[in-house]
């Protein structure tokens, strides 16, 4: 009998353990798998909220195998749908207390939802931890510290590099022809200055020259465009006509080949050409004969034998005709 109450007691202490964190042993509930880097000190029956309302509570904690993750069981009450876009923390009322699990959906555009299953896994954000932060911290003045080393090397190195005495000594140098080549330069400008000012009608008269022989050079164009523009039908015809005339010639070339006309029989037949060749000796021989004679002498060979014994005795040879002078 005593055992019975015992077990009786024990039993409804479980019941209100259970109905304490809002949870019943009549509901039905699904499980999602949660899977996050820190439990943070989360514990089994910890409540799971969205938007402020209970829709669960946390079936269990397993430890990941290599121990850097957590798996954490949810049981949602099936009456509530989460989306699949959810966000999963894990958070705490206040700074110090209980943690329990917080889904946050995220605002969509699509029309059509999808909602998790049974046995679906999701991925919890890492949890704000004091803890965390400090560490992150300190990692951060690590960091710090090794980019301050970094910094202090490389002061360092610029010291002996860029600012040691002979870099300096370049600069100094360098400096000073910068300087002399600035003073260089102002003397030259004001030279330039000084050169334009002095000559500064002579390049405004040569200004005005060129202006004005543009000018007339544009008259002359515009002057010539207007001759050709109003003799254009003549210049047509003298260009028509030049044309004719090389065809005419082409022509009479051809026939000269082909042995037409006077001067391709000349060229072609033998005979006239041979007697041509004879004119032109005889031709040339009278030329030579009245040069040396006259024309007296050329008209009447055949005078007194003195005047001919004079004549010999003085040119020293007789009067040739010019056919005979040819035969010979």
């Amino acid at each position: 009998m005593g055992l019975f109450v015992i077990i009786c007691l024990g039993l409804l202490a479980a019941v209100l353990i259970q109905f304490s964190k809002g949870t019943g042993f009549l509901k039905h509930t699904k499980r999602i798998l949660l899977q996050s880097g820190n439990g943070s000190g989360l514990k089994p029956r910890a409540s799971v909220l969205m938007a402020g309302v209970q829709i669960g509570s946390v079936a269990g904690i397993k430890l990941g195998p290599q121990g850097t993750n957590v798996t954490i069981t949810l049981a949602i009450y099936d009456e509530f749908k989460i989306p699949t876009n959810s966000d999963f923390s894990i958070e705490a009322s206040g700074v110090l207390g209980d943690q329990y699990v917080s889904i946050t959906p995220r605002p969509t555009t699509n029309a059509v939802t999808a909602y998790f299953n049974d046995g679906d896994r999701a991925v919890a954000n890492a949890p704000w931890t004091l803890l965390g932060v400090a560490n992150r911290v300190l990692a951060s003045l690590g960091h710090f510290d090794e980019a301050a080393g970094s910094l202090r090397q490389t002061i360092d190195a610029v010291h002996q590099g860029a600012l040691s005495e002979q870099t300096l000594s370049n600069f100094a140098a360098t400096v000073s022809n910068l300087r002399q080549a600035s003073a260089q330069a102002i003397v030259t400008l004001s030279s330039l200055d000084a050169l334009v000012t002095t000559n500064g009608p002579a390049i405004f008269t040569s200004g005005t020259n060129l202006v004005l022989m543009l000018s007339n050079a544009n008259e002359v164009v515009l002057s010539a465009r207007s001759l050709i523009e109003s003799n254009r039908p003549a210049l047509d015809q003298s260009i028509s006509n030049l044309e004719s005339a090389t065809h005419r010639f082409d022509l009479l070339m051809a026939d000269v080949q082909g042995g037409q006309g006077l001067a391709g029989k000349l060229l072609k037949n033998e005979e006239m050409a041979a007697e041509l060749s004879e004119i032109v000796t005889d031709l040339s021989v009278t030329s030579s004969n009245l040069n040396r004679l006259g024309l007296w002498r050329v008209l009447f060979p055949k005078n007194t034998s003195s005047s001919r014994e004079k004549h010999k005795s003085s040119s020293g040879q007789p009067l040739t005709s010019p056919k005979d002078s040819f035969r010979r």
